[in-house]
């Protein structure tokens, strides 16, 4: 650094110093020095403006309702889970028509249980399947960050609000998932 630069600098903090030292409250109370400003702020500034730029930021948006309800498992998994209720819906009446109320109550609860369980899990399996595609595309098109549109909180209200602008990659998706 030039040497008349950091001798401008030292007089300065000494001159800011002394004024706080002096009795001044801060030291922004000693006036600023226009002259010594525009040295310092080149060599302060060159190394700000060799960062590189923030990545901008893409966002894509994707309804996961209309992947989920296109893909070619997702029939085939509602198919059978709705074969096992109508089992066990079938062994419920059986177990109640024997009059075990103690055992009509339990396989219930159990097989209630036994049934969400196998459900999330064939749910889970899809979803997992479409996140590849969809990171795939995302990558691709150099989206960061990829939002479901058909996704509500806890509230009930969507999660995307609005979506002007927003690349939508549902139909690409689907295509890729269906071939």
């Amino acid at each position: 650094m030039n040497t008349a630069i950091l001798l401008s600098l030292a007089a300065c903090c000494a001159t800011g110093a002394v004024g706080y030292f002096a009795g001044s409250q801060s030291v922004s109370a000693v006036a600023p020095q226009p002259r010594l400003a525009a040295p310092l702020a080149a060599p302060l500034a060159a190394p700000l403006a060799a960062l590189p730029a923030a990545p901008s930021l893409r966002i894509a948006i994707v309804d996961m309702r209309r992947l989920f309800d296109g893909h070619p498992k997702t029939k085939t998994s509602e198919a059978a889970i709705n074969a096992q209720r109508a089992e066990a819906k079938a062994e419920l009446q059986r177990l109640t028509d024997s009059g075990d109320e103690s055992a009509t109550k339990l396989f219930k609860e159990t097989r209630t249980k036994e049934l969400e369980a196998e459900s999330a899990r064939l749910r889970a399996e899809i979803v997992t399947e479409l996140q590849t595609p969809i990171t795939a595309a995302a990558t691709q098109r150099q989206f960061n960050l990829v939002l479901d549109s058909s996704g509500k909180t806890l509230n009930g209200v969507p999660v995307v609000l609005n979506a002007a602008g927003l690349t939508d990659v549902t139909e690409d998706i689907l295509q890729d998932i269906t071939r």
